[in-house]
């Protein structure tokens, strides 16, 4: 039923359109068996008319069942289209926050196991509508020439064989589902034999731990479900066919009074029969399959939408300036997870335009919450946020946000840089490149970069071309310098910090270069979620004469 109402919001005219094909295709084939019934039993005077029908039937059922097909198939390709479309910006307008409490194994899995199973399901609708028809058109033949004993047997032989059928089929579906849940663990796995390749190459026990405590019995976990569901359903497919053999039985055997005529239509019309059942329940379990596909979609859609979504998508380029002070006022968030639960603020802190502040602190003491819930990536659970005049509410924190450039230790680079639209973007890159000392192994051209395979030092000096040429009015660097050569570290914190400053950017630094402490404005310390100090920079300024330039 999920699946069939999927189908009619997908376009209720094309599913329609092709299911009257699918019908007029099975109706078709039906008339056909009628017909050549017709012809066996001796009926019909004119060969010349009954070859004519034959031809024009014939022609119907392949018509018919070709425009089905492709009228399914486009439709399909249209709504797996617009499915990925919809989950991607499912996931960009679902809070932070939600999408991490998601997981990406549970996203990966939507866009891969999950449309797969409604594609395979979308392009066998005509299978079925056609193979449907011809099995409810030739039933209803066999009712027209049954006396009403041999109706009221057919009717109950469906009956009974519907209801046992279906309980094998709804216990197929419970193990499929679980099998299902099997596939996300799989692919949280996946992902860390991809990402811990090294680690996993480094340490023999641990790669042979890795396949047979992790791995290993998750796909067996997986295998063992598929089997038992689709095993069921194979039990259910034989089952059906031992019915339909028992059936005919009864027919030839148990009804020795009827007519030779009835009983020769009967058969015949039983084993014609026969194929298009087969293939029903063979494509039944791809329907049971999308069904469990469209639950999980459904709920993970749930799940991302479990706190406020945000209008991501339609961005107001507003700018909420003109700001001389972003204020936190008794800020606090709450990171809770199965095993643990943090607690950032009360924190009560400004950042002004021109202003370089270090932010410090042990691992776990907040720093990169801290920075998250500063951007506007995490809403507070209580407190303030003004920019200027503006306090920041749900309605214009994607607004707030585009305030801020910010390179994270955990960041990805994009290949492309996207949503920079200037016409002297390239020649723009190419200086930053050489002042990043990047020029000799990167080019940009069309707005692409040539390679982003470099060192992880490298890679973080383009996410800084890509913040510089964002020239956004504040900028949050999450242990930038931390992947540098000492050189490099010098041009970081006492030429490309003092040039955003000069340029008027408020700049906040998270670091533990304690050496470089005189190039700030003021120092932050956070313990344990708390704010330990704020005060200026202790160190007096240094001359910066001398240090090379990219």
């Amino acid at each position: 039923m999920r699946f069939i109402l999927f189908l009619m919001r997908s376009s209720w005219r094309t599913v329609l359109m092709a299911g009257a094909c699918g019908i007029c295709s099975g109706a078709g084939s039906a008339a056909l068996i009628s017909l050549i019934n017709h012809r066996l039993n001796g009926g019909g005077s004119r060969f010349s008319s009954s070859a004519w029908w034959f031809v024009s039937l014939v022609v119907v059922v392949l018509a018919s069942s070709l425009v089905s097909q492709l009228l399914l198939q486009r439709l399909a390709q249209k709504v797996i289209y617009d499915m990925r479309i919809h989950i991607c910006k499912q996931v960009l307008a679902a809070p932070l926050r939600s999408v991490e409490k998601t997981g990406s194994s549970r996203i990966m899995a939507s866009f891969t196991e999950d449309i797969g199973a409604i594609t395979g399901a979308f392009l066998n609708v005509p299978t079925l509508c056609i193979n449907l028809t011809i099995i409810v058109s030739c039933l209803a033949y066999l009712a027209w020439i049954s006396s009403p004993s041999l109706l009221l047997f057919l009717i109950a032989f469906l009956i009974m064989a519907i209801v046992t059928t279906q309980i094998l089929q709804r216990k197929a579906q419970g193990y499929l589902k679980t099998s299902r849940e099997n596939w996300e663990e799989l692919m949280g796995h996946i992902r860390a034999l991809i990402d811990g390749a090294k680690e996993l190459r480094l340490h023999g026990r641990r790669r042979h731990a890795f396949v047979s405590a992790m791995f290993g019995p998750a796909a067996l976990l997986l295998r063992r479900n598929s089997n038992v569901g689709l095993g069921i359903y194979s039990v259910s497919s034989s089952w059906s066919q031992v019915l339909y053999f028992i059936f005919i039985g009864a027919i030839l055997f148990g009804l020795t009074g009827r007519s030779s005529i009835v009983l020769i239509s009967y058969t015949l019309t039983l084993l014609y029969m026969r194929g298009p059942i087969i293939l029903l329940l063979n494509i039944y379990p791809l329907f049971g399959r999308a069904s469990i596909s469209l639950k999980k979609m459904e709920d993970l859609g749930l799940s991302l939408s479990s706190f406020r979504r945000e209008e991501f998508y339609e961005t107001k380029e507003e700018q909420l300036s003109d700001w001389r002070r972003l204020q936190l006022s008794g800020v606090m968030f709450t990171y809770s997870d199965l095993d643990h639960s943090f607690v950032l603020g009360p924190v009560d802190l400004a950042l002004h335009p021109g202003e370089i502040v270090f932010m410090l602190g042990g691992n776990g003491s907040g720093k990169t919450t801290f920075a998250k819930l500063l951007t506007g990536l995490y809403a507070p659970d209580a407190g303030e946020v003004r920019l200027g005049d503006i306090t920041i509410t749900d309605e214009n924190r994607d607004s707030y946000r585009q305030h801020f450039s910010v390179v994270f230790s955990d960041f990805y680079l994009f290949d492309r840089l996207l949503g920079l639209d200037s016409p002297d973007l390239d020649e723009t890159a190419r200086k930053y490149l050489i002042k990043l000392q990047l020029d000799h192994k990167v080019e940009v051209k069309g707005g692409a970069l040539s390679t982003t395979r470099l060192s992880q030092g490298q890679r973080k000096r383009l996410a800084l071309l890509t913040a510089y040429l964002e020239d956004k009015p504040i900028y949050v660097f999450d242990e930038w310098a931390a992947d540098q050569d000492p050189l490099f570290r010098d041009v970081f914190y006492l030429l490309l910090l003092p040039d955003l400053k000069a340029r008027g950017k408020a700049v906040l630094v998270i670091t533990h270069d304690d050496r470089y402490f005189y190039a700030a404005d003021r120092v932050i310390k956070l313990n344990y979620g708390k704010v330990e100090y704020d005060e200026p920079a202790a160190y007096p300024q240094k001359a910066l004469a001398g240090l090379p330039v990219g």
